[in-house]
């Protein structure tokens, strides 16, 4: 799932992290008072100097999450094992010449939509939203979600991969909201069982609320990649290399197209624009061991698709975004190894 290993508790990502004091020598008074202590801290809103290390969020008196990073959070969430993710971009004018342009930042699975004038970007391994005026030059926001306004049996975010589409104004968030269970796997798309893609919204991407569950899939898949096309939206998720997709007349409530089997095996890891009243997609094809490149195929009904073009080489996750002064701007995921990763890009 755009070559991502590993287990976040994110958004956008949705991330929660504890600290926990393993410390044996502990009285059972002092483990009362800590969690006194921790109790106060919640229905305030306020971090003890020792959350500050380990903690991203805070908890309102209304039990909303406010999720506030610091720097070390960042580090250890962009990076597992020797394995660092970096975003790039690239442009084209004209969607079949692109040009690659340079490293942005750390980070993996993209999500990137122009609205009002300002760029934001959704990032695996992040626990900010990321706002830009040019595309290129990102600053971190932090974010609330209003917890109140979800289920009864939430209990905490658990949300991969990303996707986000603007309607009169409005951000709708679709994210795999995975059962991770007693053992998970390293890789979410090998969950057992149904996977379900969770639908928030926002009118500011400031404030999220819960919206609904927009689609089940009985047979597994991640990456979801959100798209409207001839008064239909689309919804494709991603198993591998292969791609299925849902409809809707709505921004929710999908029913699967072609009985929920594939209708694309060019490219996993979809993000989907529509040009010229064609959709065309971008997804991962395998090159041999981990490495990826972005590969793009083109449909005017969402089932039957055709090769188009490789648009970058060595590269995977991609995100597409028509530019306000005409091209397009392509971002995507290359990884390093902790080294490479400093040597380049420091």
């Amino acid at each position: 799932m755009k070559k991502v290993i590993f287990i976040f508790l994110l958004a956008i990502l949705l991330v929660t992290a504890c600290s926990v004091d393993t410390s044996e020598e502990k009285s059972d008074e002092d483990t009362e008072d800590k969690s006194a202590k921790e109790n106060e801290e919640q229905e305030s809103g306020e971090k003890s100097e020792d959350d500050n290390e380990a903690s991203i969020q805070t908890i309102d008196s209304n039990g909303n999450y406010q999720y506030d990073c610091i720097e070390g959070d960042q580090y250890e969430m962009r990076t597992w094992g020797e394995d660092v993710h970096a975003i790039f971009s690239a442009y084209s004018d004209d969607l079949t010449n692109w040009e690659e342009e340079d490293y942005i930042q750390v980070g993996s699975v993209p999500e990137v939509v122009y609205h009002n004038n300002k760029y934001y970007m959704f990032v695996m391994g992040s626990c900010f939203i990321f706002e830009s005026d040019d595309g290129l030059e990102f600053t971190a926001t932090s974010y609330t979600f209003h917890t109140d306004s979800f289920p009864n049996d939430f209990q905490g975010f658990d949300g991969v991969d990303p996707a986000v589409m603007v309607v009169d104004d409005r951000f709708y968030l679709y994210y795999f909201d995975p059962d991770w269970g007693d053992d998970p796997p390293g890789d979410p798309a090998q969950l057992a069982g149904a996977h379900d893609f969770t639908l928030a919204y926002s009118d500011n991407a400031i404030d999220w609320y819960y919206d609904s569950l927009a689609l089940r899939i009985d047979e597994g898949g991640t990456d979801p990649d959100i798209v409207f096309y001839n008064d239909l939206y689309y919804l494709f998720t991603s198993a591998g290399t292969n791609v299925r997709a849902a409809v809707s007349e709505t921004y929710t409530d999908f029913e699967a197209l072609n009985n929920n089997n594939y209708v694309n095996s060019l490219g996993g890891v979809p993000d989907t624009i529509v040009a010229d009243n064609v959709m065309y997609q971008f997804g991962n094809k395998n090159r041999g061991g981990s490495n990826t490149d972005i590969v793009v195929s083109t449909s005017t009904n969402g089932e039957d698709w055709q090769y188009f073009e490789t648009a970058v080489e060595n590269g995977g996750g991609a995100s597409i975004v028509a530019l306000p002064e005409g091209g397009y701007r392509l971002y995507f995921v290359r990884h390093f190894t902790e080294n490479e990763f400093l040597e380049l890009y420091g």
